[in-house]
């Protein structure tokens, strides 16, 4: 190498160097041209990239939001089928409930028609006068009926008083005449 260097560089005719020159700067031009060619390609893929990169982290945003905004919907789901279940086993109570109060309305009814027909036959032999009702007192006069065979003499009137107090104890007095 310390040979080659102390050497003196040999000469070339003027037109090779001259020609040389230039085929050197076309071919740098050239390569030039294709290095900038090469950077503007490179920048429009990196801003293409970046663009993309963009509306990649825009998506996954969006894509967070909707999963929250699904999570939130699940959680509300859950409370509705939980608020629904509620509901069901209170409209199974409140049937039970329906069912056992129309059990005992069908039984308050029977009564009634029974209690009904009494009347009708206890009206048929005697008069009932209201003498008194109110919150506690209710006072009934029973008089016979008089039929053609009966003497009035034998036949007295009943009066009958029912009293009640805020416990619900009832007291029944029957006095003649």
């Amino acid at each position: 190498v310390q040979h080659l260097m102390s050497q003196p560089c040999p000469s070339l005719p003027e037109g090779v160097a001259r020609r040389r020159w230039k085929a050197l700067k076309v071919e740098d031009r050239s390569e030039l041209e294709e290095t900038e060619m090469l950077l503007r390609c490179l920048q429009d893929r990196a801003h293409k990239i970046h663009d993309r990169r963009q509306k990649l982290a825009h998506l996954a945003q969006q894509l967070h939001g909707r999963k929250q905004q699904c999570e939130q919907h699940q959680t509300l789901l859950q409370k509705a089928q939980k608020a629904l279940l509620s509901c069901d086993q209170q409209l199974k109570q409140l049937k039970k409930e329906a069912e056992a109060v129309m059990s005992q309305l069908i039984t308050w009814q029977s009564l009634r028609d029974e209690l009904q027909a009494c009347v009708a036959a206890t009206l048929d032999f005697m008069q009932i006068n209201l003498l008194t009702f109110n919150q506690s007192e209710l006072s009934v006069e029973i008089r016979p009926r008089l039929c053609s065979s009966l003497s009035s003499n034998k036949l007295e009137s009943l009066k009958l008083s029912v009293t009640w107090d805020h416990v619900d104890q009832f007291r029944l007095q029957v006095d003649e005449g």
